[in-house]
């Protein structure tokens, strides 16, 4: 009868903790974008992708523009091409060697549950200190963390930034 009773007491334990696991990961999911920034000493550019979820991106870019947001399914490419560079573009300031940068847009791709965007800066010549303020999702994710990393001259260096902390500073 112990063992019974024991039995079903760690069964139900164990029900209870798998249960509230589930459920604390489900009310607490990670919220992290990527980005990445590479010099290319041939074209002098550096070339920037921006990885985000793509609930969150669309999330954010919903409330934004209260209208109804697809990346996957949208059929007005050009538009999402638009309002995906324009929230980037005033969320991902980058400076190099002390002077402001200009973002210029290539596209976006959908890969499973996240967004590629493709960035590039032009005349990059070389890169001895880049400044990156990054607040991508900030304004609607409060425990979203921006992660950089960034690639020059063979070396690579990668920092963080959790809301809402928003400066990066890199020196090559």
């Amino acid at each position: 009868m112990f063992k019974r009773f024991f039995h079903k007491r760690y069964l139900k334990l164990f029900c209870l903790v798998v249960f509230t696991s589930f459920f604390i990961s489900a009310r607490h999911p990670f919220f992290i974008s990527v980005t990445t920034l590479s010099h290319n000493v041939k074209d002098k550019s550096l070339n920037i992708t921006c990885k985000l979820f793509t609930n969150d991106i669309e999330d954010a870019l919903r409330k934004l523009n209260t209208k109804k947001i697809d990346l996957i399914n949208g059929s007005n490419k050009a538009e999402l091409n638009t309002l995906l560079h324009n929230y980037i573009k005033s969320r991902l300031l980058i400076t190099i060697n002390g002077k402001a940068s200009w973002l210029n847009w290539i596209g976006f791709e959908q890969e499973a549950e996240a967004i590629w965007c493709y960035l590039e800066i032009k005349n990059v010549n070389a890169c001895q200190q880049i400044n990156i303020e990054n607040t991508l999702l900030y304004d609607f994710i409060k425990e979203q963390t921006n992660i950089c990393q960034i690639e020059i001259n063979g070396k690579t260096k990668s920092a963080k930034v959790s809301y809402p902390d928003k400066q990066l500073i890199f020196q090559f």
